[in-house]
């Protein structure tokens, strides 16, 4: 089975990370440190992912910082996918949708449905394994965002194509 995920790649100084994430002052800067955290986990670690993220949401809400709300949704989704507990990771993945939406944040809202799309394909509900990529390549079309997106199995060669064509 292939991910669906929105690619950006930069290696962090974890170490650096962490010492920065205990020693600084309950604000947005920690919620943003523990966040990075919890995304360069989310893949490898997901429990240490799930805990930094948890986290990062707990602050971000204490400070009504709705990006680094956003973001730990998005972490915490990704993780909760990589220790297959679909059900939980739905809930974080429609919650990051709903806030993206708020927000106006349209390569947000598209990695938002990416991120369900291969949610539901690990739970076998092939038709919105399917919706929801298709969401986000029409929406990727229409913002001309140039962010890349990797599509499951289910999402046929000619639309991934399609997509990759449309953003470059």
């Amino acid at each position: 089975m292939l991910a669906i995920a929105v690619v950006e790649a930069q290696q962090p100084n974890i170490d650096s990370l962490k010492y920065k994430s205990a020693i600084a002052k309950e604000d947005t800067n920690k919620v943003k440190l523990l966040n990075q955290l919890s995304l360069f986990y989310a893949f490898s670690y997901a429990d240490t992912s799930i805990a930094y993220g948890q986290n990062a949401l707990d602050l971000a809400e204490k400070l009504d910082f709705e990006q680094g709300i956003l973001d730990a949704e998005f972490n915490l989704t990704a993780a909760l996918i990589t220790s297959g507990n679909y059900p939980r990771a739905l809930g974080f993945g429609f919650k990051a949708l709903a806030l993206a939406k708020k927000i106006n944040r349209p390569a947000l809202i598209i990695n938002a449905n990416a991120q369900l799309g291969n949610c539901y394909d690990y739970l076998g509900e092939h038709n919105s394994s399917i919706t929801y990529p298709y969401k986000a390549l029409n929406l990727a079309e229409a913002f001309h965002t140039r962010r890349s997106i990797l599509f499951g199995p289910r999402v046929s060669k000619y639309e991934s194509a399609r997509f990759r064509i449309a953003i470059c």
